[in-house]
C-alpha cells in the first residue's frame, strides 16, 4: 500500500509542482523527497483525525445556529462560519437558500494552494440582505485571505435612496488580500463593492451589479459605484462582469489613500451608469484617474462594452463622457502607462475622454457617439514616451461648434474633425472614421470561466430588428437544458429556455422588462432595441456540492447502462486527441480507454494518467489528482478548438489541438 501511495505521489508532485519545468528538473525530485513527504504527511492528511481539514464541506442556514456543528442536519448561522474559527483551509461552505440579514464580517482565511470557498448551495437562491439605510461599514466585510466568494446575492431591503452625506452601505468591503467575488448578484446596495488597496490580489469575475447607491452627496448628486478601487501592489482582475444603472460609475478606479497601480479589466459590460441620479444625469462608465501624489500605471482596459442612451445635449463635465482616463485635471503629471484594445464603446459626450500619460497604446477599439467622440483634455501630451494610436473605428456625427460641423475629437482645447486630428496628432492614420452609425448586427459571447453552460450575451442592433439570432454553440452542447436571461431584470424569469438543438437562439430585442429599484415607484426604460445582455445559463447553472455531483455522476452513469443517454453523449471520441501548450511547455493525450476517458501527461517524466469523470456536457474532473483539477474542452461545432485545465490554485493551462 506505501508503495502504490508513494508512485500515486510522485505522480502528483510531478503535475502539480514540475508541470512546464522541463524533464531535468523534474528528475531531480529524489526519491528520498517523496519519501519524507509520506513521512511527514500521512498521519495528517490520510489516516491521522487532522484528515478532516482538507477539502471539508460545512452548511450554513437561515435558521442555522453558532451551536451546530456546520452539517446539513445541523447548519451554523452565517457569522459561525464567516468567523474562520473551525473551518480549515481547502474547505467549502454552502449556504443554503433563503436570506441571510445583518452585517457579517468575514476572517476565513485558507491559503494559496487551499483556498476556502463560500458558494450558494444547488439551485437554492440565498439572499444576503442588509436592512440599514446608512452606514459606513459594508454588508460583507472581508478581511481574510484566499478565499472565494461565489453564486450567491446581496442586496439592501432600506426603502430610503434620498438626500443624505451618509452613505448606503455597499455590498462587499473587501481589505483582506487573494480573494476572489465570483459570479454574485449585487443589487440595490451602496457601492457594489469597495476592493480597496490592501486587497492585493483580488478577482472580480462575472458579478451582475444594478441598481445601486443613492442620492447622498450633493457634489455627486448621486453616489454608489458599481465597483470602487484602489491598488498599490500586484494586479486586481476585473473581468466579465456586468454593472448598470447605478446613481454613480459603473467602474470607478479613483485614488486616495491609495494609488491606481496595476488593473486588468477586461470583458466586462458597463452601461448607463449615472442614470437613477436622473434622466438627464450620466456618470462615466470606466473612470480610471489619477491626482497628486497618486500614480497610476499598468492600466490594460481589453475586450469591455459600454452603452449609454443617445443625448440631446453635449456634456460640459467630465463624468458626461462613456470611458474617462486620467481625465480630471488636465495639468496634472502624466500617469505611467495604459493599453486600451479591442473595446466596443457606444455613447457619453464625449466617447471618452484621455488625460495625460506617458505611454499610451489605444488599437482595435470602437467609439461610436453623436456628441463628439474623443477628447485629449491633457495639457502635456508632449511629455508622452510612447504612443501607439492606430487601426480604430470612429462611428458618429460630431458637434456643430460655431462655424464648423461634425466636430468629434477635441485636442487641447481645440476642436478638431476627424482629418484635422489625424493629421495633427500623427494617430489613427490607419483608422477608419464613418460619419454613419454603424449597420447591421454586432453580438459578443463571452463564456464564463467558472461556470460551465454560462456566457454573457452582448448585442448591439444597429438595424432596431425587433429579435436576433445568436449562435451559441461555443457555449451550449446538443441536449444542454438552458435559460437565457434578460440582465436589465436578472432576478425575473427566462426570456428562453429549452434543449439546446445546436439552431440559434432568437433572443428578442424589445418588450423586456427592467428591474425597479428598491424605494423607487418605476425603472430606467429598457435599453432595446438598439441595445440588450443576456446570460445563458444550464439547467444547473454551476451549482453542485460534491455530493451532488457524486449523485449526478452515478445518475449519468446508470442512465447510460439502460442505453438512456443520447448518442453525443456516448460519443467520447469527440474530446480526444494530442494538445499542446508552449508556455508553460505541456503535452497531454485525451484518449479513450475501456470506455473511460483518460489524460496522460506526456511531458511528465512519469507520464502520470488520469481518468476524466465528467462534470457537466465539457466540464471533467481528473479522478486521482489534487482537488481542483479540471478539464474544460472548448467546442466549435464538434471539433475541440482548445483545451483548458484547471490546476487548483496554480495557473490554469492553455492548449490547443496538435497539429
Amino acid at each position: 500500500m506505501m508503495r502504490a501511495f508513494q508512485r500515486r505521489l510522485k505522480a502528483v508532485i510531478d503535475a502539480a509542482f514540475c508541470w512546464g519545468q522541463g524533464e531535468d528538473l523534474c528528475n531531480r525530485i529524489s526519491h528520498e523527497l517523496v519519501v519524507a513527504f509520506f513521512l511527514l504527511f500521512s498521519q495528517a492528511f490520510i489516516f491521522g483525525p487532522q484528515a478532516a481539514g482538507q477539502g471539508q464541506e460545512f452548511y450554513v442556514a437561515p435558521n442555522g445556529s453558532p451551536s451546530g456543528d456546520g452539517t446539513r442536519e445541523r447548519p451554523w448561522d452565517l457569522n459561525t462560519a464567516l468567523s474562520g474559527r473551525k473551518v480549515p483551509p481547502g474547505s467549502t461552505i454552502w449556504l443554503r437558500g433563503g436570506t441571510y440579514v445583518g452585517v457579517f464580517k468575514s476572517t476565513l482565511s485558507g491559503t494559496e494552494s487551499a483556498l476556502i470557498t463560500v458558494r450558494g448551495y444547488a439551485d437554492e437562491r440565498a439572499i444576503i440582505s442588509d436592512n440599514r439605510e446608512r452606514a459606513g461599514a459594508g454588508t460583507i466585510n472581508v478581511m481574510g485571505a484566499w478565499t472565494i466568494y461565489r453564486d450567491f446575492e446581496v442586496t439592501n431591503s432600506a426603502m430610503a435612496r434620498g438626500a443624505s452625506r451618509i452613505f448606503r452601505p455597499m455590498g462587499f468591503e473587501v481589505t483582506g488580500p487573494h480573494n476572489k467575488l465570483i459570479n454574485l448578484v449585487i443589487h440595490d446596495t451602496g457601492h457594489g463593492m469597495g476592493v480597496w488597496a490592501p486587497a492585493v490580489g483580488t478577482e472580480i469575475y462575472g458579478n451582475i451589479i444594478f441598481n445601486g447607491g443613492s442620492q447622498n452627496e450633493l457634489v455627486d448628486q448621486g453616489h454608489g459605484h458599481g465597483i470602487y478601487s484602489q491598488n498599490n501592489d500586484g494586479t486586481k482582475v476585473i473581468q466579465d462582469n456586468v454593472v448598470f444603472n447605478q446613481f454613480g460609475w459603473g467602474l470607478h478606479v479613483w485614488p486616495g489613500p491609495g494609488d491606481v497601480k496595476g488593473y486588468q479589466v477586461e470583458g466586462n459590460v458597463f452601461f448607463n451608469n449615472g442614470i437613477l441620479s436622473g434622466s438627464s444625469h450620466y456618470d462615466d462608465n470606466i473612470l480610471i484617474n489619477e491626482h497628486a501624489p497618486f500614480r497610476a500605471e499598468r492600466i490594460v482596459i481589453k475586450s469591455n462594452y459600454t452603452y449609454d442612451f443617445p443625448r440631446n445635449e453635449p456634456g460640459t463635465k467630465f463624468y458626461d463622457a462613456g470611458v474617462c482616463l486620467a481625465c480630471t485635471d488636465p495639468q496634472a503629471h502624466a500617469g505611467n502607462d495604459f493599453v486600451l484594445q479591442d473595446n466596443y464603446f457606444v455613447g457619453g459626450s464625449p466617447v471618452a475622454i484621455v488625460g495625460n500619460w506617458q505611454d499610451i497604446t489605444m488599437t482595435g477599439n470602437s467609439f461610436v457617439g453623436d456628441k463628439g467622440l474623443i477628447a485629449f483634455a491633457g495639457t502635456k501630451r508632449s511629455e508622452a514616451r510612447s504612443v501607439r494610436w492606430e487601426d480604430n473605428e470612429y462611428f458618429g456625427r460630431g458637434l456643430d461648434v460655431g462655424a464648423e460641423r461634425n466636430v468629434s475629437f477635441l485636442l487641447e482645447a481645440k476642436t478638431l474633425p476627424f482629418a484635422a486630428w489625424s493629421q495633427v496628432t500623427g494617430y489613427d492614420r490607419n483608422s477608419h472614421y464613418s460619419m454613419d452609425l454603424p449597420t447591421g448586427l454586432k453580438i459578443f459571447i463571452r463564456p464564463n470561466h467558472y461556470e460551465a453552460g454560462r456566457a454573457n450575451i452582448i448585442v448591439y442592433n444597429w438595424t432596431h430588428q425587433d429579435q436576433v439570432e445568436v449562435d451559441l454553440r461555443s457555449v451550449l452542447k446538443i441536449g444542454d437544458k438552458y435559460s437565457v436571461f434578460n440582465v436589465q431584470d436578472y432576478l425575473g424569469t427566462p426570456i428562453l429556455s429549452g434543449s439546446y438543438d445546436g439552431k440559434a437562439l432568437k433572443l428578442p430585442m424589445t418588450g423586456l422588462s427592467v428591474a425597479v429599484p428598491i424605494g423607487r415607484n418605476s425603472a430606467p426604460r429598457f435599453t432595446g432595441p438598439e441595445f440588450a445582455v443576456f446570460v445563458v445559463r444550464t439547467a444547473s447553472g454551476g451549482l453542485r456540492s460534491s455530493v451532488g455531483e457524486q449523485r449526478e455522476s452515478t445518475q449519468t452513469k446508470n442512465a447510460s447502462e439502460r442505453g438512456e443517454i443520447s448518442s453525443a453523449d456516448q460519443d467520447l471520441a469527440r474530446y480526444t486527441g494530442i494538445f499542446v501548450s508552449g508556455n508553460p511547455v505541456a503535452r497531454i493525450s485525451i484518449r479513450v480507454d475501456s470506455g473511460k476517458l483518460t489524460a496522460t501527461m506526456l511531458h511528465e517524466p512519469s507520464q502520470p494518467t488520469y481518468t476524466l469523470i465528467r462534470m457537466s456536457a465539457t466540464r471533467f474532473r481528473l479522478e486521482g489528482a489534487p482537488a481542483g483539477f479540471f478539464a474544460d474542452f472548448h467546442f466549435t461545432r464538434d471539433r475541440v478548438t482548445n483545451l483548458t485545465f484547471e490546476r487548483g490554485a496554480f495557473p490554469a493551462v492553455h492548449l490547443v489541438p496538435q497539429q
